[in-house]
């Protein structure tokens, strides 16, 4: 059975993440988690940087901690992330057991790279995979996204399997693959783009993306489209990736 070790970053110091953070609550008393705080880099560099066992810029919140070793499964998560249940141990290990070597909640089996590039646009409401994610976040009449703080809803995307594109709220990494193939995340962008970038490398390099269930709440604040940031990290992925057509074993 691989070891899963749990990894975050998260603008805030440690004591506020110890003392608000809904991932420190359902995994920090009974998992490895480290957790980048106060972070500012961005998290391809940062999440390279832990693959390479590089973990200075993390601290230690689980209990203590266990070996890291090569065929570890390394879980990149982010800070607004609960997870609620589900044998994610097993989950987690099953799939990799068939084959798989990046696993994540939600994702697309077909996409075509498109302004805007979010995996959930670049195909249609059929391509969609994930069955386990539920968020605070809702769209109003006026099509606007609203929070609402304390009822979460599930989002049904469609049924598990074989994807092309993954969402970067939780992305599994074989590490033994990883290291294999030569894979890493693409430094190219840091917080926006980073996740689907990154699921197109490891296609071209012959590695295997899946949806499975480990079910979480996403406690997600939204995302700013006009965030000059962020519209700029659209037009680099658009640019870098072209027009290319992603399909599930194509």
């Amino acid at each position: 059975m691989r070891a899963i070790r749990f990894v975050t970053a998260t603008r805030d110091d440690e004591a506020t993440f110890r003392r608000t953070s809904h991932l420190f609550r359902s995994l920090g008393e009974r998992e490895d988690l480290y957790v980048a705080c106060q972070n500012r880099e961005g998290l391809s560099k940062l999440y390279n940087r832990f693959l390479d066992g590089d973990t200075a810029a993390f601290t230690f919140v689980g209990p203590p901690p266990g070996i890291r070793a090569a065929d570890d499964i390394i879980v990149f998560l982010h800070d607004d992330v609960e997870v609620v249940g589900g044998n994610y141990v097993a989950e987690l290990n099953h799939w990799v057991d068939e084959g798989f070597s990046i696993l994540g909640l939600a994702g697309a089996m077909r996409a075509q790279v498109r302004s805007p590039a979010f995996w959930h646009l670049m195909g249609g409401r059929n391509d969609m995979s994930g069955v386990s994610v539920y968020t605070n976040n809702q769209i109003d009449p006026n099509g606007k996204t609203v929070n609402v703080p304390d009822k979460p809803f599930p989002i049904m995307f469609g049924h598990l399997g074989e994807v092309v594109l993954l969402d970067g709220l939780f992305m599994a990494i074989a590490l033994d693959r990883a290291d294999a193939a030569g894979w890493r995340f693409d430094e190219a962008f840091d917080f926006h783009h980073y996740d689907i970038a990154s699921c197109i490398r490891a296609r071209d390099l012959g590695l295997r993306l899946r949806t499975v269930f480990v079910p979480v709440v996403h406690w997600d604040t939204g995302l700013n489209r006009t965030d000059p940031a962020w519209a700029a990290s659209n037009d680099r992925f658009v640019a870098k990736y072209g027009e290319r057509r992603l399909y599930v074993n194509p």
